[in-house]
Formats: structure tokens, sequence, C-alpha cells
């Protein structure tokens, strides 16, 4: 059995004078000035079983000559091939573990390993562990190996001395050397092992544990970032240690619960950061992540693992996974140039998305930096398919991708398009089978839906992988039918044009194909606006609020809201106006609104019509499994009525639009009374609601 003891305070011993040196018999090693070998006749002896167990290749290369184990022993880092020991090409276990016996005890202050390294060939990580006995080997810590990138001096092939220098020096006559490869090379190399130290005196004492929460094992918090990110934060549990010189970020396929150990990667080095964000491996599949303290003498290599399934492109398991939006790091077509400063501006427009529940932006580029910036917030992204893009995206981790804007509108025939995205789409499987591309971006009207219908006749099905559409409402009722009563341009025409898209999609056996939008909005402002040009900031936050449920009820995946931030201010140019912010800047009401929404209604994952609803009094209930709790969500966007409602007795909480909120309670028999308008009106309850009878206000 072995006892794990961390890398803090592993024991204590009295200041004893003594020679230092080499306790392996290899002094040589160190080079022309090397220190003096103060034991003579260390034998090693590889590990063949167990998870650990050495590489077959390893053990026999390093088992020379004539199987006496002393090619790591003979003070010979790299001179000669016939004293290294090699790890097999591109397979084998991974590990090189082996047990030196230094003879007699000895108090170790720390463990050389002399690795060959190139682009192809290096080691991780190697563990060290103590033992007088031979039999209770306990663990001194980890040297992680801080090279990340795959060449560290740029001229190829290089012997590096790695010293491990343990915390405290240690009485122990047996030390098991465990040498992980480093993920993703195909080989290491092992020139030579060696411990230093001094001999042990009488009076030393032995081995003295401390309590494991010495160095306790970093807690880390997650959340994805869509399909393509997790981000790891461990800032909390960095403000209660100190003396911590670096974090190292560590994957597997399974729970792990130390590194290194087989299967856990080593994905990379963060400095000083106490948050990061790194791709996922696969979407659909859980992987498990893990966070290692580094301090000057060593790495605690105990580790408190999480898990994370990263979802695919697009899924959406509850509503809070369907709100996305548009927003264009420096501008759309439409941006107003010319202002000093201007990536500043970009910068608070940034923060301020952060603050809200979209999570994902849609942009034509796939820039590091700004995706990155944009990982760091949580917001994943959605990009354009092309070479360029899918080179970057295997970075990124992004495999979401949509093709084209608005093709039906532009002049583009089907067969046009088709050639095009045939081609695009062969492209973006080719680079990753995950890739998900999205299309066409058409629209709803009939000359768009034809265009649609169209696109499927000249064969376009196999070619994308969700239907994209454009999910404007105008105001051309005969185009666009909206409920009697409801101004035009009112997102509840949704309702009757979507149906006829599935109808389009089920004709060509596609109806299992999921659906997204890539713009849905409206402008508050301008002449010719297709929105009305009575449109102000009130009604665009009611018409977008009405709108992302209606899109929920229609089972969209994604909805990308157009846009975030307005073009310019230009009051009479359409496209300056479609943000949930101005120029300047400052909100509008859309922007709480839609912060609201997200916060109510963001974790629910089921819901059900209101009983007692109708054609233009509307509701569903909604189920949020977080808390347990039902919200109703209820407007009339043609005149203010008074519903009596009933539901279980009790609690209300009773949220407006914009999120002011309102604590109330039911009679004794569950009946209350709700006011319902064009604003969208929640109810908190602990039940369904139902309407009982509904009257004008």
């Amino acid at each position: 059995m072995r006892f794990f003891l961390g890398v803090l305070c592993l024991c204590q011993l009295g200041i004893i004078a003594g020679e230092t040196g080499v306790l392996t018999g290899n002094a040589k090693a160190f080079g022309a000035k090397h220190p003096k070998n103060i034991i003579e006749g260390a034998t090693l002896k590889f590990v063949t079983e167990g998870k650990f167990a050495t590489d077959a290749e390893m053990l026999a290369t390093g088992s020379r000559p004539n199987g006496t184990c002393k090619a790591l022993l003979d003070g010979k880092t790299s001179a000669d091939p016939m004293t290294l020991s090699f790890h097999t090409w591109g397979g084998g276990t991974g590990w090189c573990t082996a047990i030196l016996d230094l003879t007699q005890p000895a108090v170790v202050e720390s463990v050389v390993v002399w690795s060959q390294e190139d682009d192809a060939r290096g080691i991780q990580s190697f563990e060290i562990l103590a033992s007088l006995d031979g039999k209770e080997f306990f663990s001194m810590g980890s040297f992680i190996n801080p090279r990340m990138d795959r060449s560290p001096t740029g001229k190829g092939f290089t012997t590096i001395p790695m010293e491990f220098r343990l915390s405290k020096p240690v009485q122990a006559r047996y030390l098991e050397v465990r040498i992980a490869r480093k993920k993703g090379l195909f080989q290491m190399i092992v020139g030579e092992i060696a411990a230093v130290g001094r001999i042990a005196e009488p009076g030393d004492p032995g081995l003295t544990m401390m309590p494991s929460s010495a160095r306790p094992a970093v807690r880390v918090k997650s959340s994805g970032i869509q399909e393509a990110a997790i981000r790891l934060d461990w800032s909390e549990f960095a403000k209660e240690i100190t003396g911590v010189k670096g974090w190292f970020i560590y994957r597997s396929s399974q729970p792990f619960t130390r590194v290194p150990s087989p299967g856990v990667e080593l994905v990379s080095s963060v400095g000083a950061d106490t948050t990061s964000s790194v791709k996922t491996v696969v979407p659909g599949e859980t992987s498990y992540w893990g966070v290692v303290a580094s301090y000057s003498d060593g790495a605690f290599p105990e580790v408190a693992s999480i898990s994370h399934r990263a979802p695919k492109p697009y899924q959406r398991d509850c509503f809070g996974d369907m709100l996305a939006i548009n927003h264009f790091w420096g501008g759309g077509g439409a941006r107003q140039h010319g202002r000093p400063s201007s990536e500043a501006w970009e910068q608070v427009a940034v923060e301020l998305l952060a603050e809200t529940p979209f999570k994902q932006v849609r942009w034509w580029r796939s820039t590091p930096s700004v995706v990155q910036m944009l990982y760091e917030r949580g917001i994943g992204v959605c990009i354009f398919p092309n070479k360029e893009n899918y080179e970057a995206s295997q970075a990124s981790g992004c495999r979401s991708f949509t093709a084209g804007n608005e093709p039906d509108l532009s002049g583009r025939t089907p067969a046009e398009y088709l050639k095009h995205l045939k081609e695009m789409h062969t492209l973006g499987k080719q680079f990753d089978p995950q890739n998900c591309i999205a299309a066409p971006t058409s629209s709803l009207c009939k000359s768009s839906r034809d265009w649609l219908d169209d696109l499927y006749k000249e064969g376009a099905k196999p070619y994308f992988d969700v239907l994209d559409l454009h999910t404007y409402v105008k105001i051309d009722k005969n185009e666009y039918p909206v409920p009697d009563g409801y101004p035009c341009a009112a997102p509840e025409s949704l309702f009757v044009l979507v149906p006829k898209i599935k109808e389009i999609m089920a004709k060509y056996g596609d109806q299992d194909k999921p659906m997204i939008s890539t713009e849905f909005g409206y402008c508050n402002k301008g002449i010719a606006n297709f929105s009305g040009n009575d449109m102000d900031q009130e009604q665009q936050a009611h018409h977008l609020v009405r709108g992302l449920i209606i899109h929920y009820i229609l089972d969209f995946k994604r909805v990308f809201v157009y846009s975030f931030w307005d073009e310019g201010e230009d009051p009479d140019y359409t496209e300056h106006h479609f943000g949930m912010i101005d120029y300047k800047l400052q909100k509008k009401i859309s922007y709480d609104a839609c912060v609201t929404l997200g916060e109510v209604l963001g974790k629910c994952t089921t819901f059900q019509k209101i009983p007692g609803t109708n054609d233009i009094d509307l509701g569903w209930n909604f189920h949020d499994p977080s808390s347990n709790k039902n919200i109703a969500a209820m407007w009339n966007g043609a005149k203010n009525r008074i519903a009596t409602c009933k539901t279980t007795p009790g609690k209300l909480e009773i949220i407006d639009f914009i999120g002011n909120k309102k604590l109330s309670t039911t009679d004794e028999n569950g009946f209350f009374k709700l006011p319902i308008g064009g604003r969208v009106t929640y109810v908190q309850s602990e039940k369904p609601v139902e309407i009982i009878e509904i009257k004008d206000n």
C-alpha cells in the first residue's frame, strides 16, 4: 500500500553535517565539473506491471548491457545511443518507471532526469516516490516539464537535464521514478537518472507524515463555451493558498486523482492566471479536467478532477441555450467610423455583452485574439465557413458555421449558391467531421420560401447540417399575417410562417433537421423601416422578447438577435438602429428586457400552453428544473387585459418585462388577477398557471 504525503514538509530532519554528492554513482552525467559520488553500486529495476508499467521498448533498451540495467546509471546522457532508453515510436504504454536502490539509507535532496527532446520526442513530467524498506512508498511530488511547445530550442534534438528539488530532504534507500511521455509526441528518450544528497547518519529521523490538507488539491469551477471550449476558474481557491509559482491544466477521458497517471494529458501551463479557456475534445463526449499548483519545491500531484460534457454545435438543452446575438468586433457593413479611441469603445461593448444571457456571437471572422477575448467572458462564436476560418477553428474549437447571408435576396440562384455550399461543406468535414454547417440564411416571405424550395430541388439536403433562416417579420400583412388587433410586423406572425418552412422541409424528407435563425430583430428608428416607422425603443423591446419566446416554442435551437450595438447615429438610416445599446453604448429598453428574459426563463427546459389562452391572449407555462418552479409568461399584443388566473394556493412572484419584482399571494383557492398587455409578464409559482377568465382592462 502506498501513502501520499504531498510536497510540503514531507519530513523533519535534524541539521546534521555531511557531504552532499551523487547517490547513484553516475556523477559524470553532470559534466566536467561534476559533484562527487558519495555512494557507489546503486542499482535500477524497471517496474513492469500495473498502470505505470514501463514501455516494452524502454525496458529492452534500458536493460542494457545484457540485462544489467546500467544504461541509465552509467554517467552517459547522450553521446552513445547504446546508453539510452528509447520508448516505442508512436505507441507503447507512455511510461518509464524505475526503482533505484541506493544500497543504504541516504538523505535525498533532489532527483535529475536527462531527457532528449525535439519536435517529436519529450517527457511530460516525472513523479518521485521514496521508501526506506522498498515496500511502502511515499510521493515526494512531481516535476512538470515547462516546455509547452514542440521544439524547446529551435535547434532540434537537445539533451535537457530536469531537476526536481524536494521541498525538504527525505531519508530513503529506495526511489521510484515515474516518467511520463508528453501527450501528442511520438517518443521519449531517457538518458540518465541521478539522485543527489548525502549519506544518512545515526539520529536522522525517518519519514514524517503531514496532514493531507497541508497542500490541498486545487478546487476548480467550470462552465462550457458552446461546443468549443471549457472555462476553468480556480480564482477562489487561489485566494486561500500562498507560494504558488504557476498552474498546470490536465485533461483525461476518465476521472483522475493525481498526476501523472495513465491517460492524463497535460494541456497547458498558465503561469499566474487563475482562469483559463481551453479547447474541448469531442462535442457530445464527457472529459475530465483538473488543475495542479506548482510551488518552488515542485508540483502537488493530487487532483480534484471535474467532469464536462461538451454539447454538440447548436445543441439546445434549455431556454438560455437558444439565446445568441450578432456582434462584430470592428463593426458591420454599416458601421459609422471615424471616432477616436475606437478600440476602447469596442472593449466596453464586449463588457456590456458579457453581462447579458447571450453566450454566442455570429461573426464572419475568427481572429484568434478576439475569439480568446470572447472566450474569457464565456462567449462562444459562430463563423462563416471558409478555409481560413476552418483552419483557425482547429485551435479555437469552434465547430459552428453558417453559410452565406441572404442569398435569396441578393440575386444568387439556388444552383449558384449550392455549388459554393457543396465546396464549403465538403471542406469543413475534411477539417473536422464535427464541424456543423448551417444554411442557407433565407427569409420567410413567399419569394424566399420558393427560393428555398428550389434549393432543395437542386439536391441541397446533404450539404447543410442545420437549416438557417433570417426570421425578420415585416409590415406587409399579406406576407406576414398577425393576430387581430396586433400591430404590423409583430413576431406572432412566426406562428403562421415557420410551419410553411417546415412543410418545405417535410416535402424533401428533411423535417428532422434542426433549425436556427442567424438574424431576428427590430430597428427602432429610420424611414422605410420594414418593422414600421413608428417603432420606438419600448415596442422594439416588446417584440424582441415575445419573438424569442415564440422561437423557443417553435423549436429553434439558436436565435441570433440582430443586433447588439447600433452601427451609427443617422436617424434616417435603418441599419444604424437595430442594437440593444446605442452608438454611445447607452442601454436601450431591450437590453434590460432581454437580460430579464434570460434570468427568468434561461434554465427552463419544458413548456406547455396555458389553459384558457386564445389567439390574442397568449401564454405558456415553463418549468425550471433547477428550482422546480413554474414560470408563466403571458401577453396580449393587441390591447390591455385583466386575467383571472389560478394555481396552487400560496406565494407568487410577479416579474415585469424589465425585471421589476413584486411578491404576491393567491387567495385561499389559488385565484389571483393579473394585468397583461404588449409587455411580457412573468409569474413564478409552485405549479402551472391557468386562465379562468379574461376581460378588457
